[in-house]
Protein backbone atom coordinates (compact mmCIF):
# COMPACT_ATOMS: atom_id res chain seq x y z
CA UNK A 1 0.00 0.00 0.00
CA UNK A 2 1.26 3.42 -0.43
CA UNK A 3 2.71 5.96 2.47
CA UNK A 4 -0.22 7.77 3.25
CA UNK A 5 1.20 11.53 4.01
CA UNK A 6 -0.06 14.66 5.89
CA UNK A 7 2.05 17.81 5.17
CA UNK A 8 1.45 20.24 8.22
CA UNK A 9 2.33 23.80 7.45
CA UNK A 10 1.88 24.74 3.50
CA UNK A 11 4.88 27.86 3.51
CA UNK A 12 7.60 27.98 1.64
CA UNK A 13 8.73 23.90 2.32
CA UNK A 14 5.62 22.93 3.10
CA UNK A 15 3.80 23.50 -0.26
CA UNK A 16 6.57 22.05 -2.18
CA UNK A 17 6.57 18.81 -0.33
CA UNK A 18 3.05 18.45 -0.13
CA UNK A 19 3.44 18.97 -4.47
CA UNK A 20 6.66 16.56 -4.56
CA UNK A 21 4.84 13.56 -2.53
CA UNK A 22 1.61 13.70 -5.05
CA UNK A 23 4.01 13.07 -7.81
CA UNK A 24 5.48 9.90 -6.01
CA UNK A 25 4.37 6.22 -7.23
CA UNK A 26 4.33 4.59 -3.73
CA UNK A 27 3.10 7.64 -1.76
CA UNK A 28 -0.37 9.30 -0.95
CA UNK A 29 -0.91 13.08 -0.30
CA UNK A 30 -3.79 12.40 2.17
CA UNK A 31 -3.89 16.20 3.40
CA UNK A 32 -2.35 19.49 4.22
CA UNK A 33 -3.23 21.23 7.47
CA UNK A 34 -1.96 25.07 8.70
CA UNK A 35 -3.64 26.78 11.25
CA UNK A 36 -3.97 30.19 9.22
CA UNK A 37 -5.16 31.64 6.15
CA UNK A 38 -2.34 33.07 4.50
CA UNK A 39 -1.91 34.23 1.30
CA UNK A 40 0.18 31.21 0.16
CA UNK A 41 -2.10 28.34 2.06
CA UNK A 42 -5.01 30.34 -0.05
CA UNK A 43 -3.18 30.73 -3.42
CA UNK A 44 -2.40 27.09 -3.55
CA UNK A 45 -5.76 25.35 -2.08
CA UNK A 46 -8.14 27.89 -4.19
CA UNK A 47 -9.01 26.97 -7.39
CA UNK A 48 -6.24 26.76 -10.10
CA UNK A 49 -3.64 26.87 -7.17
CA UNK A 50 -1.11 23.51 -7.61
CA UNK A 51 -2.88 22.13 -4.28
CA UNK A 52 -6.46 22.47 -5.64
CA UNK A 53 -8.54 19.32 -4.30
CA UNK A 54 -6.12 18.34 -1.69
CA UNK A 55 -8.44 17.89 1.57
CA UNK A 56 -7.41 20.76 4.09
CA UNK A 57 -7.64 20.36 7.77
CA UNK A 58 -8.04 22.98 10.15
CA UNK A 59 -6.31 23.18 13.48
CA UNK A 60 -7.23 25.79 16.05
CA UNK A 61 -8.90 27.85 14.02
CA UNK A 62 -12.68 28.15 12.77
CA UNK A 63 -13.23 26.48 9.11
CA UNK A 64 -15.25 29.35 8.17
CA UNK A 65 -11.97 31.55 8.32
CA UNK A 66 -10.60 28.79 5.12
CA UNK A 67 -14.23 28.66 3.32
CA UNK A 68 -15.11 31.98 3.24
CA UNK A 69 -11.87 32.64 1.39
CA UNK A 70 -12.07 29.68 -1.19
CA UNK A 71 -10.99 26.56 0.90
CA UNK A 72 -12.79 24.02 1.26
CA UNK A 73 -12.31 22.27 4.61
CA UNK A 74 -12.33 18.25 5.18
CA UNK A 75 -12.29 18.21 9.04
CA UNK A 76 -9.56 18.96 11.72
CA UNK A 77 -6.61 17.44 12.33
CA UNK A 78 -6.78 16.06 15.18
CA UNK A 79 -9.56 13.68 14.11
CA UNK A 80 -7.44 13.01 10.76
CA UNK A 81 -4.39 12.30 13.10
CA UNK A 82 -6.86 10.02 15.39
CA UNK A 83 -8.50 7.88 12.33
CA UNK A 84 -5.66 5.67 11.18
CA UNK A 85 -5.41 7.32 7.90
CA UNK A 86 -1.94 8.50 8.65
CA UNK A 87 1.09 7.32 8.21
CA UNK A 88 4.02 10.09 8.53
CA UNK A 89 3.41 13.47 8.65
CA UNK A 90 6.10 16.14 7.03
CA UNK A 91 6.11 18.69 9.76
CA UNK A 92 6.72 22.08 8.03
CA UNK A 93 5.61 24.49 10.27
CA UNK A 94 7.71 27.66 11.22
CA UNK A 95 10.86 26.64 13.07
CA UNK A 96 10.25 26.04 16.87
CA UNK A 97 6.32 24.76 16.53
CA UNK A 98 7.69 21.36 15.10
CA UNK A 99 8.65 20.59 18.69
CA UNK A 100 5.23 21.29 20.22
CA UNK A 101 3.77 19.37 17.34
CA UNK A 102 5.29 16.58 18.29
CA UNK A 103 4.60 16.69 22.13
CA UNK A 104 0.82 17.77 21.73
CA UNK A 105 -0.32 15.81 18.21
CA UNK A 106 2.44 13.42 16.69
CA UNK A 107 3.52 11.07 19.93
CA UNK A 108 -0.26 11.32 21.26
CA UNK A 109 -1.82 10.00 17.84
CA UNK A 110 1.01 7.83 17.33
CA UNK A 111 2.00 9.22 14.19
CA UNK A 112 5.53 9.22 12.51
CA UNK A 113 7.17 12.62 11.80
CA UNK A 114 9.24 14.68 9.50
CA UNK A 115 11.01 17.58 10.75
CA UNK A 116 12.76 20.47 9.37
CA UNK A 117 16.31 21.90 9.72
CA UNK A 118 14.71 24.84 12.04
CA UNK A 119 13.63 22.67 14.60
CA UNK A 120 16.87 21.45 17.09
CA UNK A 121 18.34 18.17 16.51
CA UNK A 122 16.87 16.64 19.80
CA UNK A 123 13.29 16.77 18.13
CA UNK A 124 14.22 13.95 16.40
CA UNK A 125 15.82 10.42 16.78
CA UNK A 126 17.92 11.08 13.70
CA UNK A 127 19.62 13.65 11.48
CA UNK A 128 18.91 12.59 7.56
CA UNK A 129 21.46 12.66 4.69
CA UNK A 130 20.21 9.50 2.20
CA UNK A 131 23.79 10.24 1.11
CA UNK A 132 25.54 8.78 4.68
CA UNK A 133 22.36 7.34 6.67
CA UNK A 134 19.37 6.29 4.81
CA UNK A 135 19.37 2.98 6.05
CA UNK A 136 19.25 4.08 9.42
CA UNK A 137 16.06 5.68 9.04
CA UNK A 138 14.22 2.91 8.52
CA UNK A 139 11.15 2.16 11.08
CA UNK A 140 12.20 5.15 12.92
CA UNK A 141 9.50 7.23 14.65
CA UNK A 142 11.21 11.17 14.29
CA UNK A 143 13.35 12.19 11.53
CA UNK A 144 14.88 15.62 10.97
CA UNK A 145 16.04 16.75 7.40
CA UNK A 146 19.15 19.30 8.13
CA UNK A 147 18.70 23.01 6.42
CA UNK A 148 18.98 23.88 2.92
CA UNK A 149 22.35 24.91 3.36
CA UNK A 150 23.28 22.00 5.47
CA UNK A 151 22.21 19.60 2.82
CA UNK A 152 23.94 21.53 0.31
CA UNK A 153 27.46 21.01 2.49
CA UNK A 154 26.45 17.39 2.76
CA UNK A 155 25.79 16.62 -0.75
CA UNK A 156 29.52 18.36 -1.88
CA UNK A 157 30.75 16.87 1.48
CA UNK A 158 30.03 13.43 -0.24
CA UNK A 159 30.98 14.40 -3.36
CA UNK A 160 34.38 15.04 -2.69
CA UNK A 161 34.81 12.21 -0.58
CA UNK A 162 34.85 9.96 -3.26
CA UNK A 163 38.98 11.12 -4.14
CA UNK A 164 40.18 10.72 -0.66
CA UNK A 165 39.41 10.89 2.93
CA UNK A 166 38.14 14.43 4.28
CA UNK A 167 40.75 16.29 6.28
CA UNK A 168 39.54 19.97 6.91
CA UNK A 169 36.26 21.78 5.65
CA UNK A 170 35.65 25.36 5.64
CA UNK A 171 33.12 27.20 4.59
CA UNK A 172 31.97 30.56 4.24
CA UNK A 173 27.92 31.46 3.61
CA UNK A 174 26.74 34.43 2.00
CA UNK A 175 23.13 33.41 3.44
CA UNK A 176 20.12 35.29 1.84
CA UNK A 177 18.10 37.15 4.68
CA UNK A 178 14.98 36.53 3.72
CA UNK A 179 12.85 34.54 1.08
CA UNK A 180 10.85 36.43 -1.97
CA UNK A 181 7.61 36.53 0.07
CA UNK A 182 8.35 37.22 3.12
CA UNK A 183 7.27 40.41 4.59
CA UNK A 184 10.51 41.10 6.94
CA UNK A 185 12.81 41.76 3.94
CA UNK A 186 16.70 42.11 4.14
CA UNK A 187 18.08 45.66 5.09
CA UNK A 188 19.06 47.06 2.01
CA UNK A 189 22.60 48.53 3.45
CA UNK A 190 23.51 45.69 5.87
CA UNK A 191 25.33 43.08 6.21
CA UNK A 192 26.21 40.34 9.43
CA UNK A 193 27.07 37.81 10.88
CA UNK A 194 24.37 35.15 11.21
CA UNK A 195 24.67 34.11 14.73
CA UNK A 196 28.32 33.80 16.33
CA UNK A 197 31.35 31.97 15.14
CA UNK A 198 31.73 29.28 14.04
CA UNK A 199 28.04 29.18 12.88
CA UNK A 200 25.77 26.67 13.52
CA UNK A 201 25.90 24.87 10.38
CA UNK A 202 28.82 23.23 11.78
CA UNK A 203 27.61 21.93 14.48
CA UNK A 204 24.68 20.73 12.47
CA UNK A 205 26.61 19.18 9.86
CA UNK A 206 28.22 16.92 12.68
CA UNK A 207 25.21 15.63 13.54
CA UNK A 208 25.23 13.69 10.52
CA UNK A 209 28.74 13.06 10.25
CA UNK A 210 30.52 13.61 13.91
CA UNK A 211 33.81 12.62 12.77
CA UNK A 212 34.22 15.45 10.33
CA UNK A 213 36.55 18.62 10.96
CA UNK A 214 34.32 21.36 9.66
CA UNK A 215 34.45 24.77 10.89
CA UNK A 216 31.28 27.39 9.34
CA UNK A 217 30.43 30.95 9.10
CA UNK A 218 27.65 33.12 7.88
CA UNK A 219 26.83 36.36 6.49
CA UNK A 220 23.57 37.66 5.76
CA UNK A 221 23.27 39.80 2.37
CA UNK A 222 20.48 41.61 1.22
CA UNK A 223 19.00 39.48 -1.55
CA UNK A 224 16.20 36.81 -1.65
CA UNK A 225 17.39 34.77 -4.50
CA UNK A 226 20.00 31.81 -2.99
CA UNK A 227 23.10 31.29 -1.05
CA UNK A 228 26.22 31.59 -2.00
CA UNK A 229 28.90 28.91 -0.22
CA UNK A 230 32.53 28.97 -0.47
CA UNK A 231 34.34 26.09 0.18
CA UNK A 232 37.99 24.89 0.99
CA UNK A 233 38.16 21.71 1.14
CA UNK A 234 41.78 19.48 2.49
CA UNK A 235 41.80 15.73 1.19
CA UNK A 236 44.51 13.48 1.65
CA UNK A 237 46.57 13.24 -1.77
CA UNK A 238 47.16 16.09 -4.30
CA UNK A 239 44.10 16.41 -6.28
CA UNK A 240 44.14 17.69 -10.16
CA UNK A 241 41.27 20.18 -11.24
CA UNK A 242 39.61 17.89 -13.72
CA UNK A 243 38.84 15.08 -10.57
CA UNK A 244 37.24 17.51 -8.76
CA UNK A 245 35.18 18.67 -11.29
CA UNK A 246 34.05 15.21 -12.20
CA UNK A 247 33.42 13.83 -8.94
CA UNK A 248 31.01 17.22 -8.82
CA UNK A 249 29.32 16.30 -11.91
CA UNK A 250 28.62 12.41 -11.49
CA UNK A 251 27.39 13.02 -8.11
CA UNK A 252 23.63 12.93 -7.77
CA UNK A 253 21.46 16.41 -7.35
CA UNK A 254 24.51 18.43 -7.86
CA UNK A 255 25.28 19.96 -11.03
CA UNK A 256 28.23 22.46 -12.50
CA UNK A 257 27.77 25.72 -14.38
CA UNK A 258 29.96 27.13 -16.64
CA UNK A 259 29.52 29.19 -19.44
CA UNK A 260 27.09 31.94 -19.19
CA UNK A 261 26.36 31.10 -15.23
CA UNK A 262 28.23 33.42 -13.26
CA UNK A 263 25.61 34.43 -10.34
CA UNK A 264 22.40 33.25 -8.86
CA UNK A 265 20.60 35.26 -11.44
CA UNK A 266 21.60 33.24 -14.23
CA UNK A 267 21.07 30.18 -12.40
CA UNK A 268 17.41 31.23 -10.84
CA UNK A 269 16.54 32.10 -14.26
CA UNK A 270 17.42 29.18 -16.31
CA UNK A 271 15.29 26.90 -13.86
CA UNK A 272 12.28 28.99 -13.57
CA UNK A 273 12.24 28.60 -17.75
CA UNK A 274 11.84 24.95 -17.16
CA UNK A 275 10.67 24.37 -13.39
CA UNK A 276 7.28 25.60 -11.37
CA UNK A 277 8.19 28.48 -9.29
CA UNK A 278 11.89 28.40 -11.40
CA UNK A 279 12.51 25.71 -7.98
CA UNK A 280 16.16 24.71 -8.53
CA UNK A 281 16.43 21.09 -6.59
CA UNK A 282 20.37 20.87 -7.37
CA UNK A 283 22.95 22.60 -5.76
CA UNK A 284 24.58 24.31 -8.25
CA UNK A 285 28.70 24.73 -8.53
CA UNK A 286 29.87 27.43 -10.65
CA UNK A 287 32.96 25.97 -12.77
CA UNK A 288 34.85 29.19 -12.81
CA UNK A 289 35.20 28.88 -8.90
CA UNK A 290 36.66 25.55 -8.63
CA UNK A 291 40.05 25.72 -8.14
CA UNK A 292 42.87 23.04 -6.47
CA UNK A 293 46.44 23.46 -4.53
CA UNK A 294 47.98 20.35 -3.69
CA UNK A 295 45.88 18.91 -1.26
CA UNK A 296 43.44 21.70 -0.82
CA UNK A 297 40.25 22.29 -3.07
CA UNK A 298 37.87 25.78 -3.00
CA UNK A 299 35.15 26.03 -5.26
CA UNK A 300 31.91 28.48 -5.28
CA UNK A 301 28.28 26.61 -5.44
CA UNK A 302 24.39 28.20 -5.00
CA UNK A 303 21.69 27.00 -2.55
CA UNK A 304 18.45 27.60 -3.59
CA UNK A 305 16.97 28.04 -0.15
CA UNK A 306 13.01 27.09 -1.46
CA UNK A 307 14.03 24.15 -3.00
CA UNK A 308 17.25 22.26 -2.29
CA UNK A 309 15.69 20.31 0.86
CA UNK A 310 12.59 18.85 -1.04
CA UNK A 311 14.12 15.85 -2.34
CA UNK A 312 16.10 15.01 1.18
CA UNK A 313 11.93 15.19 2.51
CA UNK A 314 10.46 12.42 -0.24
CA UNK A 315 13.74 10.55 1.04
CA UNK A 316 13.11 10.78 4.38
CA UNK A 317 9.47 9.80 4.49
CA UNK A 318 10.81 6.56 1.49
CA UNK A 319 13.50 5.67 3.79
CA UNK A 320 11.34 5.62 7.06
CA UNK A 321 8.86 3.29 5.63
CA UNK A 322 10.65 1.42 2.83
CA UNK A 323 14.33 0.83 4.02
CA UNK A 324 16.41 -0.47 0.97
CA UNK A 325 19.02 0.98 -1.16
CA UNK A 326 19.43 4.02 -1.04
CA UNK A 327 20.21 4.58 -4.48
CA UNK A 328 16.94 2.96 -5.70
CA UNK A 329 15.28 5.72 -3.31
CA UNK A 330 16.96 8.80 -4.32
CA UNK A 331 16.54 7.27 -8.16
CA UNK A 332 12.97 7.37 -7.61
CA UNK A 333 12.67 11.11 -5.77
CA UNK A 334 14.91 12.08 -8.75
CA UNK A 335 12.90 10.52 -11.45
CA UNK A 336 9.29 12.17 -10.22
CA UNK A 337 10.58 15.64 -9.51
CA UNK A 338 13.40 16.11 -12.51
CA UNK A 339 15.99 16.25 -10.71
CA UNK A 340 19.41 16.51 -12.72
CA UNK A 341 23.59 16.05 -12.41
CA UNK A 342 26.02 16.95 -14.80
CA UNK A 343 26.50 20.31 -16.26
CA UNK A 344 24.09 22.63 -17.59
CA UNK A 345 24.01 23.65 -20.79
CA UNK A 346 24.43 27.73 -21.08
CA UNK A 347 21.70 29.56 -21.59
CA UNK A 348 22.30 30.86 -24.89
CA UNK A 349 21.73 26.99 -25.85
CA UNK A 350 18.74 27.37 -24.15
CA UNK A 351 17.72 30.30 -25.92
CA UNK A 352 19.05 29.10 -29.48
CA UNK A 353 16.59 26.03 -28.83
CA UNK A 354 13.72 27.96 -27.85
CA UNK A 355 13.95 30.01 -31.12
CA UNK A 356 14.28 26.72 -33.71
Amino acid sequence: MPIRVLVNGIGTIGKRVAHAVSLQPDMVLVGVSSPRPSLGVLSSLSRGGVLEGVPFYVRGASPSLFEERGVRVGGVLEDLLGSGRVDVVVDAAPGGEGLRNRDELYSRYGVRAVFQGGEPAAVAELTFSPFFNYGDAFGRRYVRVPSCNTTGILRVVSALSSLGELREVFVVIARRAADPADRKGARLNALSLDGGVPSHHASDVRTVLPWLNVFTVAVKVPTTLAHLHVARVRLGGRLSRGDVIEALESHRRIVVAGGEFEATPDLLEFFRDRRLRGDMYEVAVLEDSVHVDGEYATLSYVVHQEAVVIPENIDAVRAMFLGGDPEAGMEATDSSLGVTRGRLAPRRALVAARQS
